[in-house]
């Protein structure tokens, strides 16, 4: 019969904390699909506009539907959207909540099954606290890349953590260093730089299996498995692709055009100062970070007994496993954030758990030296944590209505440029939007005509880099982006085409000669609508005859 294990006081009062915060995430969240539900800045709209590329052509992520980041992100969106029901924009909330509730569930379930619950739940709250109150909406709570990757390197963790224990079984430790692998690459695949969570748990397994060997040979078959695990989802990808004759267009685009042309515009001048701002911006947080490294990296020396053997090093880090590990994973997702010198807000969404955690871990660890009432400290560090999230949902919920009021975070089904195209369209018919504004695809539930959903590729603007010449622009476009481009047009035949310079640094769809010539030379301007979030939209037509008006000055 299976006996359970007495649940500690603490461990009670830290669960209910984290399952409050769980109330509190799912509250303000839903603010944003009721009583309508809205995009919340580019990813949420590139992400869904991809994801319906997806449904309707053959799941090909860069072939159906072209973007840079990890193939599962936009497998992803298009199973929300298939399975989601008829609002366009519900299932890409529901897939935001889904993976910021479960990122925090993770967090906690981590520092529980270490024995260390308070710091699970703090790294809990820190974790909601910063992605749904204190980076904007459309970083924290919006659909990208980082959010979707979180989860699956929590997990990681998680396994690795199980896997360790002393009471884990040889064969079952084999196992969940396999899956920890396998839950790694899955997080990598959802955006690259998540790959990266490797290390530290391979640190944490090859050190766990020398720890274990004092006085026998080392037991390498969960390092070996970890590596097994971590190969088979990309086995499984290139298969796929493979499959499909689309190998060249998966490397290319999770490659080798953020390698020669995302990263093309990055000087050496622009680099160092991008950083220094951001450190300038952000000095308490990088104080933070240096004290804490240098921290775990005492805690990590203290437990070193020879510094010139590499075997005593990994054994002094399965030693202090759980801090080193956690140290690392905030540092590695920290720099990775930081490795574009762009600094979006999101980009760090991946570093937030490990931070969090860590800074748990460092709240608990001084809780030890509490004399007396430690369950009573705990349960004030809780109540006040959780009272904190109640009061700050309250008034951020206030605060989002008042950004409603003026005009942010409307009904994307009622805005001017799209009850255009749809009182103007049919259904089957398709259309084709110039710019970084894909929304239009899903509000007006009209199918894109071009795998380009967003056109930074045909343009050859690298996000955000104003400045470029437009010399500079034709060298970075993608190779043979433009002609395959105007092969889609062609053969879709798009009833509308929407150029909306605005919403790509003032780059139209005229400024280039050889889509300006294949524009005039089969569409007539129409009108030109104001529509939300500064959208300007010049509508073109196709031509059916002579044209009513003049096309406007390039």
């Amino acid at each position: 019969m299976l006996r359970l294990r007495p649940v500690k006081p603490v461990e009670l009062l830290c669960s209910l904390g984290t399952a409050w915060v769980v109330v509190q995430v799912a509250l303000v969240h839903r603010w944003f699909a009721r009583p309508f539900a809205v995009w919340i800045g580019l990813d949420d709209a590139y992400v869904a506009a991809a994801g319906r590329r997806l449904i309707d052509g053959h799941w090909v992520p860069y072939v159906d539907a072209v973007s840079h980041r990890g193939p599962l992100l936009y497998w992803v969106s298009g199973l929300l959207q298939l399975f989601g029901g008829s609002d366009p924009w519900l299932p890409i909330r529901t897939g935001a909540l889904l993976f910021a509730e479960a990122a925090v569930v993770l967090i906690f379930a981590t520092g529980a099954l270490a024995k260390r619950p308070l710091a699970g739940f703090i790294g809990a709250a820190a974790f909601a606290f910063a992605t749904t109150f204190a980076m904007p909406p459309h970083d924290g709570i919006g659909l990208n890349g980082e959010l979707v990757a979180v989860p699956f390197s929590l997990a990681a963790m998680l396994a690795t953590v199980a896997g360790v224990r002393s009471s884990t079984p040889p064969e079952r430790r084999i196992w969940l260093a396999a899956l920890a692998g396998l839950l790694v690459t899955v997080g990598g695949l959802g955006k690259q730089p998540a790959m990266a969570h490797l290390i530290p748990i391979a640190l944490w397994w090859a050190g766990d299996s020398l720890r274990r060997s004092e006085s026998r040979a080392s037991d390498w078959r969960p390092v070996v498995a970890l590596g097994v695990g971590a190969v088979t989802p990309w086995l499984a990808v290139l298969s796929f692709y493979l499959r499909t004759g689309h190998v060249r267009a998966l490397l290319y685009y999770l490659f080798t055009y953020n390698r020669k042309v995302y990263f093309a515009p990055v000087t050496a001048s622009y680099a160092i100062e991008s950083t220094y701002a951001y450190c300038r911006e952000h000095a308490e947080l990088v104080l933070i970070l240096a004290v804490a490294s240098a921290w775990a990296a005492a805690r990590l020396w203290s437990e070193v007994r020879s510094p010139r053997s590499v075997r005593s090093w990994l054994v002094a880090w399965a030693e202090s496993g759980l801090v080193s590990t956690v140290a690392l994973h905030a540092l590695l997702a920290f720099w990775s954030g930081a490795a574009t010198f762009r600094y979006f807000e999101h980009y760090f969404v991946t570093a937030l758990p490990w931070m969090g955690l860590w800074f748990g871990l460092t709240v608990d660890d001084a809780f030890t030296s509490l004399r007396a009432r430690k369950g009573w400290a705990t349960g004030l560090v809780v109540t006040v944590l959780c009272s904190s999230m109640a009061v700050l949902g309250k008034v951020h919920v206030y605060w989002l209505e008042g950004q409603r009021r003026t005009g942010v975070f409307g009904n994307p089904m009622d805005e001017p440029v799209t009850n255009y195209v749809k009182t103007t369209t049919r259904p089957q018919d398709t259309i084709f939007a110039w710019g970084f504004a894909p929304e239009y695809y899903v509000s007006t539930g009209r199918k894109a005509a071009s795998r380009f959903v967003y056109t930074t590729f045909v343009a050859g603007l690298v996000p955000w880099f104003d400045s470029l010449t437009l010399e500079q622009e034709n060298a970075l476009a993608v190779p043979g982006a433009r002609e395959l481009l105007l092969r889609e047009l062609d053969a879709s035949k798009p009833e509308l085409v929407l150029d909306v310079p605005s919403s790509m640094r003032g780059r139209s769809m005229r400024r280039y000669d050889q889509l300006a010539a294949w524009l005039e030379r089969g569409y007539c301007y129409e009108t030109t609508i104001v529509g939300r979030n500064s959208h300007v939209a010049s509508v073109y037509r196709r031509k059916r005859g002579e044209c009513a008006n003049p096309m406007p000055l390039r």
